[in-house]
Parts: C-alpha cells; structure tokens; sequence
C-alpha cells in the first residue's frame, strides 16, 4: 500500500521496522498518561507524607529484599524502621505514636496465623513466663519462639540473644510438652534469665545476620546498612568520586 501511494520500498520497510520494533513494548498516549499521573500521585504523597508512604509500600510488599530497600530509603529520610517487637508489633506493619515504622510478626519466618493472633490478642506481657503462660503450646511451640528471638522480637522480655537462642535449642523440647510441665520450665526460665548476665551477647553484626535468616528487617535494619557509613567514607578519600 505504501508503495502505490509512492513512498520509496526502502522507506516502507524502514518505517515498518521501525513499527514492529515500538511494538514490542511501547505506550500509547492513554497508557502513558495513566503511567505519569501514578507517578506524580506516588511523588507527591512521598513528599508530603512519607512515613504514611513507605508504611504503605512495606505492608503491601510481600518480597523480602523489597521490603528492605524502602526500610533502607526510610533511613535516608531520617524515618526510623523499628524491629519486630512481642509487645508492639502486630500483624502488620505499623505507624506508632512517634511515627516510628514498627516491622510486623507476619514477616518472620515460621510465625504462623496462630502464633500471631494468639500474640497480639494477649498483648503486652511482662515477662517470658507471663508471654508462656497466656500463649498455648500449640500457638507458641519452641520453634516459634525461636524465631521470635532470632528476628530480636523477643528484646524486651530476653535482653541476651545470645543466651536465648542457646537455652531455646538445649532446653526448649519443654515448650512443645503437656501443660504441667510446661508450667514449670516457665518459671525456671524466669530464674535463668536473672542469671544470664555472665554470657556476652552477640554483636551488632552478628545479631543483624542472625535476624536476617528470619526477617527482613530483623534489628530494625538489614546486616549491610551497617557498612554503608564505612563505603562512604573511603569513597570520600577517593580525589575523582563525588557522593552528592
């Protein structure tokens, strides 16, 4: 058809190559708007609210490195990702009262629907024994638990996660036995952790690794971030590298 209307052959094929090649992945106009109006909405809620933003992203992400790239981009606008927590954090992430991001329980691994609802429903909990007492074996079994520590959910009632996780795989087979036994390794666990100061915990780095196996943002931020300051500075030193 090009040809009868006197266009040259080899600017018809031209063209048509050009046509297929558009055609692979290209926009039409309505497509194109649709994509630009997104992204001036998403822009403009991340400039004027950007805790709201980012706890968006993260509660509807369900990739796991996904989630610790908007935690890392949270940092850099100086908003403060909190780790799992027993007492605070739910099924979800949140934005507490601070406008801090707390990470959520469903997002460690081998926390199931059970052991959460049963968490949160009993919240807050003033010791281990207290946290045993009022979660079933079912819903709170050893591995649980477990994880809950790794991820450092477990903070705030088992300071030492070092010693935690030790006592968990030496004596934790008492979590997953009948009720009366149960009961009694509870108030043994309150005694030994009064007495765990003797062990020194992990470090940062170790017990950022450690919550990385089970949580994306285990420790309140991925083990890498804490090299982010060390790249930076060496970059600096380089005369030819600008970081602005």
């Amino acid at each position: 058809g090009a040809m009868e209307r006197g266009v040259p052959e080899d600017d018809a094929g031209k063209l048509m190559d050009n046509i297929t090649f558009f055609g692979s992945y290209g926009f039409n106009k309505s497509h194109a708007s649709a994509y630009a109006a997104i992204a001036y909405w998403g822009m403009w809620l991340k400039e004027h609210y950007p805790h709201e933003f980012l706890w968006a992203l993260m509660k509807n992400e369900p990739s796991r490195s996904e989630i610790a790239r908007f935690a890392k981009e949270a940092i850099r606008l100086k908003i403060n990702v909190l780790p799992p927590d027993i007492n605070s954090s739910g099924v979800t992430f949140a934005i507490d009262a601070d406008d801090n991001i707390r990470s959520s329980l469903a997002d460690i691994k081998n926390v199931g629907k059970t052991a959460i609802g049963a968490v949160v429903e009993n919240q807050p909990f003033n010791s281990v024994s207290d946290l045993l007492a009022r979660c079933s074996g079912r819903a709170l079994n050893s591995r649980v638990l477990d994880s809950l520590i790794r991820a450092g959910a477990m903070k705030s009632l088992m300071p030492n996660t070092r010693w935690a996780l030790e006592t968990i795989k030496e004596k934790g087979g008492w979590l997953d036995t009948g009720r009366k036994k149960r009961a009694g390794w509870e108030h043994d666990l309150e005694r030994m952790i009064s007495d765990s100061s003797g062990l020194p915990d992990y470090s940062e780095e170790d017990a950022l690794y450690i919550a990385s196996e089970v949580s994306p943002l285990g420790g309140g931020k991925h083990p890498m971030f804490i090299y982010e300051g060390l790249c930076e500075s060496t970059l600096s030193d380089l005369p030819w590298v600008s970081l602005d």
